[in-house]
């Protein structure tokens, strides 16, 4: 396993510590545990997950990321026309 660069293989050299699981058992049985409650907290409080969901995308949106949006895709244009006119420029 070491030199093998498969990271899924059991990880038997270094012994085993929690009884007859390998560590990529743990960390599954540990996020699918962290899933679960998830998914029973939004079942719960579905109303208010959505509003926080919604609440967010309004501050996100009235911060100026639009503007922001703008500015770059401004910035962008800019240099790709800066470029092109400096290669037509040596290209003649």
């Amino acid at each position: 396993m070491r030199r093998s660069g498969n990271i899924f293989e059991s990880d038997c050299y270094r012994g085993r510590r929690f009884g007859d699981y390998s560590g990529n058992q743990i960390l599954t049985i540990a996020l699918s545990v962290i899933s679960l409650i998830a998914v029973i907290y939004i079942i719960v409080d579905f109303d208010k997950v959505t509003a926080k969901i919604a609440v967010g995308i309004v501050n996100l949106l009235s911060m100026g990321l639009p503007v922001l949006a703008v500015i770059i895709g401004i910035m962008i244009m800019a240099g790709r026309f800066s470029r092109q006119r400096h290669r037509s420029f040596w290209g003649w």
